[in-house]
This record gives structure tokens, C-alpha cells and sequence, in this order.
């Protein structure tokens, strides 16, 4: 009886021990919002002269000066950080105001 019940004890122990390690779950996403970010889709505007443009939540444009090519895909979700552009930057697109991005990250 003695040895039955070792036994079970020792499976349950093991069966505690291998659930405990694989079922670690993911960090949650930080509050991007709450950091300063803002929410915005990538789009290729192939019109007057522009190529990628951040679309934001209210539909305005803003026209990237330093888009990185990871996130040169059309209809990517992104928070994004961005300042106005440098004095006296120049671009031929008139669809949106010129930003230089901070920061980006990947919107699920």
C-alpha cells in the first residue's frame, strides 16, 4: 500500500513539475497608448509623388521620412512614436505632414 502510494505521489509530483514549466505564457503587451504612442496603419499612397504613409485613427496622413523595410507592408497595424520633420525637408507628396519616427512596433 505504501508503495502505491509513493508511486502516485511521485506522478502527481512530475505531472505538477512538467505542467508548471510549459505552461508559461507570454508577457502582456505594454500600454503603448499610455507610453505616448499612437495607433496607425501602413499604406503603400502611390499618388503625387508619395510611397509609404502612416494612415492614423482619425484618417489623416503623415508622411515618414525613415520608414524601416520591415514595416514597408500595406495595411500593417503599428504603434508608432514620430516628431514633426526637420526644417525645411522637402518632398514632392502634399498628402500628409512630414514626421520623423521615434520608435515602431507591430500592432496585433
Amino acid at each position: 500500500m505504501n508503495k502505491i502510494i509513493s508511486r502516485t505521489l511521485l506522478l502527481l509530483l512530475i505531472a505538477v513539475a512538467i505542467h508548471s514549466c510549459c505552461a508559461k505564457k507570454a508577457p502582456p503587451e505594454p500600454d503603448y497608448a499610455a507610453l505616448g504612442y499612437k495607433k496607425a496603419t501602413v499604406i503603400n499612397y502611390a499618388l503625387d509623388g508619395c510611397m509609404w504613409m502612416l494612415e492614423m485613427e482619425d484618417k489623416t496622413k503623415k508622411e515618414p521620412q525613415n520608414l524601416p523595410e520591415d514595416f514597408r507592408v500595406e495595411n500593417k497595424a503599428v504603434w508608432v512614436k514620430f516628431k514633426p520633420a526637420k526644417k525645411g525637408s522637402m518632398s514632392i507628396c502634399m498628402a500628409g505632414e512630414m514626421v520623423e519616427i521615434e520608435d515602431i512596433k507591430s500592432r496585433n
